[in-house]
């Protein structure tokens, strides 16, 4: 992918904000999508174009979701500011007002305050409900681990395991999750911490945010490391929801055995997942040490 957006692109842009901007920059960081800063002069504005390789077994990549997201959070705050969806045969892109701030400059305080926040939120045009439950999360683990070729760490076993587990019922009132909030999707803003990359939105069970930020796979892709018991009793407490916090506990082998299923097909794909992602997955979906934080 070039520095620049393609032509037809830049044209379509200029057609839906009125105005080109003077230059602009590739920006990294972007796995599913690519991404430009637009330079104006004043306020900047990003175009993201949405890639047919971005969507994931686990993470969907819906551009008309993220744009009707980016339209109902953006005014408070929790989301860019949402200037137009538009489409060509370049694909389908959306433009939202540049977050100037620095990525994943945040405190586990931060993450979990502004998740607590969205999760609380009944936006009046919201996405699609995502099964919960141990049930759905055992499925759904099934299913991505069916997609590899391989399982020498013994993912399904695992799976399996689980079954023998008394299952947890899906949540009553789903709440709107934003599904991929690794440190890379949070942003520290003049005005607050913001919330990114909403492309796989969904109304469901805040757990699934919870889960993604401590996940061990996720920790070491996105932060680099693994957080550390204290880190994540701090992030826990911050949260400040003891039901949902004690709805993680149970559920949290469950979200970890499909993570390690994610984790086997990104390693499959070739998509980053380092030799350590899965047994860091299985040891964490062992019920002794989740319930040891």
């Amino acid at each position: 992918m070039t520095s620049l957006p393609p032509q037809s692109l830049i044209a379509a842009v200029e057609r839906a904000v009125g105005q080109l901007p003077s230059q602009w920059e590739k920006l990294l960081g972007g796995r599913s999508n690519a991404l430009w800063r637009g330079r104006t002069g004043g306020a900047d504005l990003v175009v993201k174009l949405y890639l047919p390789s971005g969507a994931t077994p686990l993470f969907p990549n819906d551009p008309a979701a993220e744009y009707q997201i980016l339209q109902g959070l953006g005014p408070l705050g929790l989301a860019p500011e949402a200037l137009a969806h538009i489409h060509g045969d370049f694909g389908s892109a959306l433009i939202y007002r540049f977050v100037d701030g620095q990525a994943g400059d945040v405190t586990l305080t931060d993450l979990a305050k502004v998740l607590r926040r969205v999760h609380q939120l009944r936006p009046d045009n919201p996405p699609g409900l995502m099964p919960s439950g141990s049930g759905a999360l055992l499925r759904q683990a099934s299913e991505i681990l069916s997609r590899c070729q391989d399982d020498p760490h013994g993912v399904a076993a695992r799976i399996e395991a689980l079954r023998h587990v008394p299952p947890i019922d899906g949540v009553e009132t789903p709440a709107l999750i934003h599904r991929d909030p690794v440190w890379t999707n949070v942003v520290r803003s003049s005005s607050g911490v913001v919330l990114i990359d909403w492309q796989c939105p969904a109304m469901g069970d805040p757990c699934e945010d919870i889960a993604i930020v401590l996940s061990p796979f996720m920790q070491v892709t996105y932060l680099g490391r693994r957080l550390v018991a204290q880190e994540i009793q701090e992030f826990l407490k911050s949260y400040a929801c003891a039901e949902t916090v004690a709805r993680y506990r149970t559920l949290a082998p469950f979200f970890a055995a499909r993570m390690a299923a994610y984790a086997q097909w990104c390693t499959e794909a070739g998509r980053g997942a380092g030799k350590s992602a899965v047994p860091d997955e299985l040891r964490f979906s062992e019920i002794s040490e989740i319930t040891e934080l």
